[in-house]
């Protein structure tokens, strides 16, 4: 038996005039990867996947070991996350329909200036998506051209990493770490526009 307890310490809460410590937050999520504040509310939303470590054995997990989330963190302290992929039916498998909707490894997130909607990045499945600030996916692009359907090209995968929004223009960018570009989105069409080079 393990006779200690790990400390939960998620999310620092740091006084940014001072540089001290003022508190934590616990139960985010195992591997946190991304964080935003919502402009109108202020609440932080954290991007991460979650690791179902209560759960032993290969033959129980049937595949599923993580859930791929985001994690609102309300300034009562209250903490809630939201699943971004709620309709996988994880006794299904291989799930085919479920590749195509996929959310994989959440980065970078970006609110919309209204606070109603953030968009999030999927590293691990070439995605982009618009989820509103109550965790419901609203909108899924793929940012690979070369990608169909659920079948991806590991050879050819973007990885998009980080976001930058521009609002006035309805454009966002996602830098891609697994390519070397930056795809260009309109986010009225929801659809990329073009893909440009930055490096070799």
């Amino acid at each position: 038996y393990i006779r200690y307890k790990m400390p939960d310490n998620d999310v620092v809460v740091i006084n940014t005039s001072t540089l001290a410590v003022s508190g934590y937050y616990s139960g985010v999520g195992t591997i946190n990867l991304g964080i935003a504040v919502n402009p109108k509310t202020g609440n932080v939303y954290v991007s991460n996947t979650n690791a179902r470590n209560v759960i032993r054995f290969q033959p129980n997990l049937r595949g599923h070991w993580i859930d791929n989330r985001i994690t609102q963190i309300q300034a009562s302290g209250r903490v809630t996350s939201y699943d971004l992929n709620p309709g996988i039916d994880y006794t299904v498998l291989p799930n085919t329909a479920a590749l195509t909707t996929a959310l994989s490894q959440p980065t970078a997130m970006r609110f919309d200036p209204s606070g109603n909607w953030l968009w999030v990045a999927s590293f691990g499945t070439d995605r982009v998506a618009k989820v509103s600030s109550s965790g419901k996916i609203l909108t899924i692009i793929d940012i690979n051209p070369q990608a169909s359907g659920p079948q991806v090209n590991s050879a050819t995968m973007r990885g998009p990493r980080g976001l930058v929004i521009h609002d006035k223009q309805s454009v966002l960018y996602t830098l891609n770490r697994l390519s070397n570009t930056i795809s260009v989105i309109s986010t009225a069409s929801n659809s990329v526009l073009e893909e440009i080079p930055i490096g070799t």
